[in-house]
């Protein structure tokens, strides 16, 4: 029989990936600016740099949806959404 505690069942259908208490969009950057720190030899720099990072984006982050980051680059026009972001669409071809 299988333990159920073995899988884990997210509480939102729409929860972003953790890697351990910060999401991957987090801990991503934080750890290749630890990385390249390393590299360089400067270990504590890196961390406080990827501390630093941790703390900004969540500040920027705060209240907003996952996808802000592209949400915004396609309101300045230097990318573009999917196109089942209909409202977007629509406004963006001026309809």
């Amino acid at each position: 029989m299988i333990d159920p505690k073995y899988y884990y069942i997210p509480r939102y259908l729409n929860e972003p990936l953790r890697l351990t208490i910060f999401t991957l969009g987090e801990a991503i950057p934080a750890l290749v600016i630890l990385g390249v720190m390393l590299i360089a030899g400067f270990k504590f720099t890196g961390v406080i740099l990827g501390a630093v990072w941790i703390f900004w984006w969540k500040s920027q982050k705060a209240g907003r949806p996952d996808d802000f980051v592209k949400r915004k680059l396609a309101w300045m026009g230097l990318t573009t959404i999917k196109a089942r972001d209909s409202l977007l669409r629509e406004f963006m071809r001026g309809e």
